[in-house]
């Protein structure tokens, strides 16, 4: 699981399977201070690809989810 490999690199990951709204979910993740957030719903599954959002400057970009383990880690910095 991706999560999981992520956290064992050193990057702090937090999860959220609930059944809230998207808008509920990304004031969570800025509650909680993060730096980025990555929105993986239904489309992205089918579309392979993911969103990383930056919570800072609310800019979003699409990441393969083929690679989204590397890029993650390239971009965090690990």
């Amino acid at each position: 699981m991706l999560c999981n490999r992520l956290r064992m690199a050193g990057a702090r990951i937090e999860t959220d399977y609930g059944a809230r709204s998207l808008k509920s979910q990304m004031k969570r993740s800025d509650k909680l201070g993060c730096r980025f957030t990555l929105i993986l719903g239904e489309r992205e599954l089918q579309e392979k690809k993911a969103l990383l959002r930056d919570m800072q400057g609310s800019a979003q970009q699409p990441i393969e989810l083929d690679d989204a383990e590397r890029t993650l880690l390239n971009i965090l910095g690990r």
